[in-house]
């Protein structure tokens, strides 16, 4: 076999891993997971999943805060079909999702995480209010960044909108696809004109060993904070969710 041949194979099989889906749950694309099943890692991702619950509920309660990205707003709202227009939802947060942390990576410091999550809609048929949701496609995956000054504290979480997949009907597909998109395409990806990185490149999958050290998202904005807890809407803002 000639090299040119070596070649064309090597790069087919480069290729594959990072398309083709993983046929076992288990079979992650992150490369540094050995920390997503310890015990710390169990109770942070309980404490990202109730964070992401709470943040709902504060828009749920609090229906004028505005929400430029759509992160944590749609699942606080129901179709007012009568009226025609968006209402806060009548039925608590905790009774509507189940949120699960399904992947985990931490920095060395173990003081910021990325984390990919699994949202569980069980929204009620109710009088006058549209179902949130086509029959049987309830499962969704965003993911989050989270930031704590210490290993003992309980992450504060930021929302991340580069990628995520809404409205499947089985819980491991979409969760796969963002996990893949986030371990094998943010590299290089193109910032988007008017978005808080419009002027720097992704230069880390999440996963590679120093995603944390380089990645725009851990880069300072100024001096207290970092650009994964900014937004921009025709002005620069900071996120404001209290969880």
């Amino acid at each position: 076999m000639g090299a040119k041949s070596i070649k064309v194979i090597l790069i087919l099989i480069i290729l594959g891993g990072c398309l083709r889906t993983p046929k076992h749950p288990n079979n992650y694309y992150f490369k540094h997971l050995s920390s997503g099943n310890s015990q710390l890692a169990q109770k942070d991702k309980r404490d990202i999943s109730h964070s992401f619950i709470m943040n709902v509920e504060y828009l749920r309660c609090n229906p004028e805060v505005f929400e430029q990205i759509n992160f944590y707003k749609p699942y606080s709202e129901r179709f007012d079909s009568i009226n025609k227009k968006y209402i806060p939802s009548p039925i608590p947060t905790d009774q509507q999702l189940i949120v699960s942390a399904e992947r985990i990576e931490y920095s060395k410091d173990s003081c910021f995480c990325f984390a990919i999550l699994l949202i569980e809609n069980h929204f009620s048929s109710l009088n006058g209010l549209e179902d949130a949701r086509v029959l049987g496609r309830f499962y969704d995956s965003q993911a989050i960044i989270g930031y704590r000054k210490s290993k003992n504290d309980i992450f504060k979480i930021y929302p991340d909108d580069h990628f995520k997949a809404t409205g499947y009907t089985d819980k491991n597909t979409p969760v796969k696809i963002v996990e893949r998109d986030y371990s094998c395409k943010l590299k290089k990806f193109g910032s988007v004109a008017g978005s808080i990185y419009r002027d720097k490149t992704f230069n880390e999958n999440v996963g590679d060993s120093l995603f944390f050290e380089n990645s725009p998202f851990f880069q300072k904005y100024n001096d207290t904070t970092f650009n994964f807890q900014m937004y921009r809407w025709g002005e620069d803002y900071r996120h404001d969710y209290p969880y």
